[in-house]
C-alpha cells in the first residue's frame, strides 16, 4: 500500500511541475500548460539570438519544453531565455462579415427592448440593424490592429524565471 501511495504522491510532484513561473519583485505570473509563447533566446553554442514560437508544454530541470509546428517537444535551456512573449489572444483574422452579423443582431436585440414597451419603436428596426452591422464590422476591422502582445525581459533582473 504504501509503494502505491509513494508511486501517487511522485506522479503528482511531476505533474505541478507543468506551469512556468517568472517573478519580478513582489508580481509573478504563471505561464499554464498549453499557452502560445514566443521565446527569445541566445544560442551557447554558436552565439547566436534565436526566435522560437509554440505551445508551453513544461519545465525539466533547467529546460523550457516548447512544441512548435516542425518538433514535438525543443529544449530551451533557462538561462540562455532572454525574452518570453505572450501573445494577445483577439484572433487577428475577425472577418467584416462576421462582425457586421453580431453588430445587426445586437441592433435588433436593442430595438427589441425598445419596442418592447412601445410596439412603434419596430419601425427603427431597419435603421438600427444597418447601423449595428456597420458598427460591428467596423469594429471588427479595427480591433485586429490594437492587439496587445505582453513581453517580459528575462535579461537584466527585470523579470526572473522560478523553477521551484
Amino acid at each position: 500500500m504504501i509503494k502505491h501511495l509513494l508511486l501517487l504522491l511522485f506522479i503528482g510532484l511531476a505533474w505541478g511541475q507543468e506551469d512556468l513561473v517568472i517573478k519580478k519583485a513582489e508580481s509573478s505570473i504563471k505561464l499554464k500548460n498549453g499557452q502560445k509563447l514566443i521565446i527569445r533566446y541566445t544560442n551557447v553554442e554558436s552565439n547566436v539570438v534565436l526566435i522560437t514560437e509554440g505551445e508551453f508544454k513544461s519545465v525539466d530541470n533547467d529546460f523550457l519544453m516548447i512544441s512548435t509546428e516542425n518538433v514535438i517537444a525543443e529544449k530551451i535551456s533557462l538561462p540562455s531565455i532572454t525574452k518570453i512573449t505572450v501573445p494577445s489572444k483577439i484572433p487577428a483574422n475577425i472577418s467584416f462579415i462576421k462582425g457586421s452579423c453580431s453588430g445587426a443582431g445586437i441592433g435588433l436585440i436593442l430595438i427589441g427592448i425598445m419596442a418592447y414597451n412601445d410596439p412603434l419603436n419596430s419601425i427603427a428596426a431597419p435603421g438600427f440593424a444597418m447601423v449595428g452591422a456597420f458598427l460591428g464590422g467596423l469594429v471588427s476591422y479595427i480591433a485586429p490592429k490594437f492587439r496587445k502582445t505582453k513581453g517580459y525581459l528575462i535579461q537584466n533582473d527585470e523579470w526572473k524565471i522560478v523553477n521551484d
